[in-house]
Parts: C-alpha cells; structure tokens; sequence
C-alpha cells in the first residue's frame, strides 16, 4: 500500500509519489 503526503492510503503502489510513504 502507499500513503500519500497528507493521510490518504491507496492499495496501488504503482501510482505513489516519491513524496509518499510505501507501506507493507
């Protein structure tokens, strides 16, 4: 999963931005 800057959390990683955090 990925958690974008502010707190919102997708399932697609692919799409994260270098500032998001990816989560296992």
């Amino acid at each position: 999963m990925c958690q974008f800057c502010g707190s919102k959390i997708e399932d697609d990683i692919t799409t994260c931005p270098s500032c998001g955090t990816f989560l296992e």
